[in-house]
């Protein structure tokens, strides 16, 4: 299949045990006509004697342990709202069975040598409130704390001063891999800027006026990336996917992070590290506080990064993946 917005194939939400072999027959059935994109299933969470009964199992690790053993999934998928309210009430609690849940899937992941999603609650639903940012933050960074480690769906900007046919082209590839989107075309870079701060992007493409010219005559083109470095989930993935995008025609990176844990720019210092990739060596510095979170540090990026090279100084980990939290 090689239409360009099919990213995988989602063969059933919540099943219970009885319904793993025909699972493993369609996801068997549709690898064999198409082995290019993966199919998965996303798993209940645990609950309490008659949940479990329900699904077929005793315990929690056996419903995970079964669908491992009877699925040739991938990877392991699953989501727990952990936040409700009770009728009435706009207490947050956290249910108890969560950090459970997670130990669990986290354990049997990395006992089947796979990876795990873990989806986060984003909008409100039955006793699920309305997620706040501090929901949202510690939905993710506990999914980090278990060894999921990668964000899905993060959205960035692109200045293309050119406006060719090949700057378009470039800009296409951004929406092609699955950890980030163009959720905004800004006219210029203060426009960007503004949409970084105001935390609508976490990442920004400039694309200079030059850049078909200089790629099409055999010049080196230059191609900056502005990505979000106080927030390590968001900077590590954008970076990744933006560098192995750009490296991918040849053309140079300029990397440039924005310190952004404010929503002004000005207001804080930061001390940042740098990291160069030269000959395929990674090499790292520091550079003294900066005067304001508005300002970039620069350094080079040689397009010998290869896809998935870990080329920043993010620590690593996160959830598994996905703003859907995967």
């Amino acid at each position: 299949m090689r239409y360009p917005a099919l990213e995988a194939y989602f063969c059933k939400d919540e099943p219970l045990c009885s319904e793993f072999p025909t699972i493993a027959r369609m996801m068997n059935a549709i690898q064999a006509v198409d082995p290019d994109h993966y199919c998965y299933a996303n798993l209940f969470p645990a609950g309490p004697a008659e949940h479990l009964q329900a699904l077929g199992v005793a315990t929690y690790r056996e419903y995970v342990q079964r669908y491992l053993n009877e699925v040739p999934a991938t990877f392991l998928s699953f989501d727990e709202y952990p936040l409700v309210t009770n009728p009435g009430s706009s207490v947050r609690l956290i249910k108890d069975t969560w950090y459970e849940d997670l130990e669990i899937v986290a354990d049997e992941a990395r006992k089947a040598n796979k990876k795990f999603w873990a989806f986060a609650l984003t909008c409100p639903h039955v006793v699920y409130p309305v997620p706040t940012l501090s929901d949202l933050r510690l939905q993710l960074y506990s999914d980090l704390a278990y060894g999921a480690q990668v964000l899905r769906n993060v959205p960035i900007g692109v200045v293309d001063e050119c406006r060719t046919p090949t700057s378009r082209s470039l800009a296409a590839t951004f929406n092609a891999g699955p950890n980030t989107y163009v959720a905004y075309n800004p006219t210029n870079m203060e426009e960007a800027k503004e949409l970084f701060f105001n935390r609508k992007i976490y990442g920004v493409v400039y694309i200079p006026s030059d850049y078909e010219e200089k790629m099409l005559g055999g010049s080196q083109a230059n191609v900056a990336i502005y990505v979000d470095a106080s927030y390590f989930l968001m900077y590590r993935q954008a970076f990744q996917e933006l560098v192995t995008s750009i490296g991918s025609t040849g053309a140079m990176v300029e990397f440039q992070r924005l310190i952004a844990k404010g929503a002004v720019a000005g207001e804080d210092a930061a001390l940042v590290a740098y990291h160069e990739l030269q000959d395929g060596e990674l090499l790292g510095g520091e550079v003294d506080a900066l005067p304001c979170a508005g300002h970039a540090v620069r350094s080079r990026v040689q397009r010998e990064v290869a896809a998935g090279e870990d080329v920043c100084d993010a620590p690593r980990g996160l959830a598994g993946h996905g703003p859907d939290a995967r």
